[in-house]
């Protein structure tokens, strides 16, 4: 069992899944969950942000994603491409709310996030697996996608207690940055009518408050073999091609040339090393 009172593994096919054009979720307008998701909160409870808050772990669910600076919040060290992680978000309030978790388009190309056990039971379409039981006994959360982007959107219910509401699996997919904005409802804030997609910064197409950003850097893998764990048939794989020069695809599974520099050598030996024994998900 995870830390959030959830099983720990990989998410089941078929069950654990992102919104996608064409999909269930993906043909619903981001602004049309999001509006009534704002009027379920009026009746409810609170828009507040404060309370709300984001939190990143390893796959095991228990180990906090460390950051790139003790010192400055929400940037975290960087990843493997491959790895997985797990976005919680917590609250100290005892009250309905509603929020999203937004990737514009750019930030698709390198992460993806993805929600857990799907119900498309009428009347709500909402990953079950993804609410835990401090939300509240209606918690929902939705999926949306479209041009501009993709969103998660939260929804507590009446007798949410304080605690972690919300679990969501985050994935790096390619070399790059990626961020995750946490957003809360908020009648009175501008609408973006015509979002920037190509803008990793550009807030969501829905009335919401900034909350925080996570953000992601991702690095080639050391993983070569695609059994999660950096260990020795990695290295075997580094040394198998040492010395060679060739140009490379940094987010190809076998990758080895983990600096750039189209050859393989003690540089890329050091970058190896920093990631030995490290894991990209749970034991399969």
């Amino acid at each position: 069992m995870g830390r959030w009172g959830q099983r720990v593994g990989r998410p089941t096919p078929g069950r654990a899944l992102c919104a996608r054009s064409g999909s269930h979720a993906g043909r619903i307008s981001l602004r049309a969950i999001a509006s009534f998701s704002l009027i379920l909160v009026g009746l409810l409870g609170s828009t507040v942000a404060a309370g709300i808050s984001a939190h990143v772990f390893l796959a095991d669910e228990a180990t906090p994603l460390a950051l790139a600076d003790p010192n400055v919040p929400n940037i975290y060290r960087d990843v493997m491409v491959g790895t997985r992680l797990v976005i919680a978000v917590t609250s100290d309030m005892a009250s309905g709310w509603g929020g999203a978790l937004w990737l514009s388009r750019a930030n698709l190309d390198t992460g993806i996030v993805s929600a857990r056990g799907d119900n498309p039971a009428y009347p709500f379409f909402s990953y079950e697996g993804s609410c835990l039981p401090a939300a509240g006994t209606n918690a929902l959360v939705t999926a949306a996608a479209d041009a501009s982007g993709l969103s998660f959107h939260l929804l507590s219910s009446w007798d949410a207690v304080p605690g972690p509401w919300f679990i969501l699996d985050y994935q790096a997919k390619a070399v790059g940055e990626c961020s995750v904005g946490l957003y809360g409802y908020a009648a009175s804030t501008d609408v973006v009518t015509e979002p920037n997609p190509d803008d990793p910064g550009d807030p969501p197409p829905f009335e919401a408050v900034l909350i925080q950003v996570l953000s992601f850097q991702h690095v080639v893998s050391r993983d070569c073999n695609a059994d999660t764990l950096v260990n020795f048939a990695d290295f075997a794989v580094l040394a198998g091609r040492w010395r060679q020069t060739f140009v490379s695809d940094p987010n190809e599974t076998m990758a080895v040339d983990l600096n750039g520099d189209d050859r393989i050598d003690v540089c890329d030996l050091v970058l190896f090393s920093d990631y030995w024994l490290e894991r990209t998900d749970v034991m399969p």
